[in-house]
């Protein structure tokens, strides 16, 4: 009996048998697919092992600072990752650093597929443009860029700078949005006092109001500005209020607003030769040469005294002391009694390495002035310049332009630094200090009380005052120079 099978019990498993044995290959694939779609879900599909090492391959080199390799390992990981936008960011700024513009480009433009450019990607964008002649793409991200609220000033003002290097109406359209956004801005405004001045006298009046309306102190406008904007929006068509605002850009710096200026006076007079004269300056100043611009003045006038001081001038700043020594002695015997042309020649004549005769013709300058400051200052900066003896020349100098105008901050200067060279070092900083109190911001005083403190080994103020004048712009020369002493005394503190 107990080998006999129940029909009731054997049915039941062999039914599932045969199903199984149908459908088992359907159950399976199903199953497999349903863990697929679940793992791809939940992101847990494992990498090939090729993605992992060229990440790491790449990361690794980056932080060697090897770009080229980190570079080519991301391009690699790209075939595999082309739909993550780090990938892309990552290839756009190795490509920017390493000069390859074009790929920078496709990268980034890819990423901006992805996610928002942050302002510097698209700064890095903009220049990849401007470097592969996409000049038009260029100036559209840096006018965009201006209207971004993330920006800082000193950003803004970076901007107009770029622009500005490409076109001055550039410059003046980024100027025109960021006054749209912030009409109140003081740098914008101040900006736009000079960049208007010429093409649109009513806009710059009303941003100086603005300014002046702000309380601001810092950043001024210039009172020669001041002065030659109201005199040229008053008379517009008088060329004597161009020349006038052209040389009161020239004196801020501002050479390329100055050229147009000047651009405006030889058109409308084309043979007024002090025009030209001044026209040439502002592109010597440019690097733009210049010396078509004198030779027209030349023929103009050719006995003109503007002209050949001119050309003195263009021949010694080329190196070419011989030549002005030619146009400045001739001005001398034609105008005995004029200082400034004593100085002329007794500066030609030092840049020829003739000191005995320098010095001859600073005393014949300073003989014929005795009373004007101005040509005792020169001739103590003469004197220092060329490492004269300071007890001798440089003192009696720097002290009678001190009698003569006793709160000019150079002459203050001047007697600090001279007194220092002479031992007095607690005598220099009460005359530096005085010059800085009449003149915060001459730049000449503090460079010379940094140096005193360097000497005293007070490293904490010297460092304060001499990165004031590393960074003001207004003196690029001191500016350098206070540089050279922070990399020197700095740079391993």
């Amino acid at each position: 009996m107990n080998s006999e099978r129940i029909p009731g019990l054997s049915l039941k498993p062999l039914w599932f048998r045969r199903f199984w044995k149908r459908y088992a290959t359907w159950f399976e694939n199903a199953l497999f697919l349903l863990i697929f779609f679940v793992v791809m879900g939940i992101n847990l599909w494992p990498r090939p092992w090729e993605t992992d090492h060229l990440m790491g391959q790449g990361q690794l080199a980056q932080a060697r600072g090897d770009k080229s390799q980190a570079l080519s390992a991301w391009l690699r990981l790209e075939e595999y990752l082309s739909d993550h936008p780090e990938i892309w960011r990552r290839i756009g700024l190795l490509a920017y650093e390493t000069g390859d513009y074009h790929l920078a480009i496709k990268a980034l433009t890819r990423l901006a597929d992805f996610t928002t450019l942050s302002v510097d990607i698209q700064q890095k964008l903009a220049e990849a443009y401007w470097q592969t002649g996409n000049v038009e793409s260029a100036i559209q991200i840096w006018l965009d860029l201006i209207g971004n609220a993330q920006l800082s000033v000193g950003e803004r003002h970076a901007l107009v700078a770029r622009l500005r290097s490409v076109d001055l109406n550039l410059a003046r359209e980024g100027l025109r949005r960021w006054l749209d956004q912030f009409p109140a801005e003081p740098q914008a405004l101040l900006l736009a006092v000079r960049f208007f001045a010429l093409s649109d006298p009513s806009l710059a009046l009303r941003c100086m109001q603005t300014l002046d309306a702000t309380g601001e102190q810092t950043p001024a406008i210039d009172p020669s500005l001041r002065v030659a904007l109201l005199e040229f929006q008053q008379y517009p068509d008088e060329v004597a209020s161009l020349v006038h605002l052209g040389q009161a850009l020239g004196r801020g710096g501002d050479w390329d607003l100055a050229e147009e200026a000047f651009m405006q006076v030889v058109t409308r007079q084309p043979k007024y030769a002090e025009g030209w004269v001044l026209l040439s300056e502002a592109r010597q100043q440019l690097g733009k040469g210049g010396e078509n611009e004198l030779r027209m003045a030349f023929k103009l006038a050719p006995n003109s005294e503007a002209v050949r001081a001119a050309w003195g001038l263009y021949w010694r700043r080329l190196g070419h002391p011989e030549r002005a020594l030619y146009f400045y002695r001739g001005l001398a015997q034609q105008f005995p009694r004029e200082p400034r042309w004593q100085v002329e020649v007794a500066e030609t004549y030092a840049a020829l390495g003739n000191i005995a005769l320098a010095v001859a013709y600073y005393e014949r300058a300073v003989a014929l002035a005795p009373q004007d400051a101005y040509y005792w200052r020169l001739y103590a900066r003469f004197a220092l310049t060329y490492g004269l003896d300071v007890q001798t020349y440089a003192l009696p100098a720097a002290q009678r332009a001190l009698e003569l105008e006793p709160n000019n901050p150079e002459a203050l200067d001047l007697m600090g630094w001279i007194s220092f060279l002479l031992g007095d070092a607690a005598q220099g900083e009460r005359f530096l200090h005085q010059a800085l109190a009449r003149d915060a911001n001459y730049w000449s005083a503090r460079l010379h009380q940094a140096q005193i403190w360097l000497w005293q080994e007070k490293w904490e103020s010297a460092y304060e005052a001499l990165v004031q004048v590393a960074t003001q712009t207004n003196n690029p020369e001191l500016a350098a120079q206070a540089q050279r002493l922070l990399e020197r005394y700095y740079r391993y503190r």
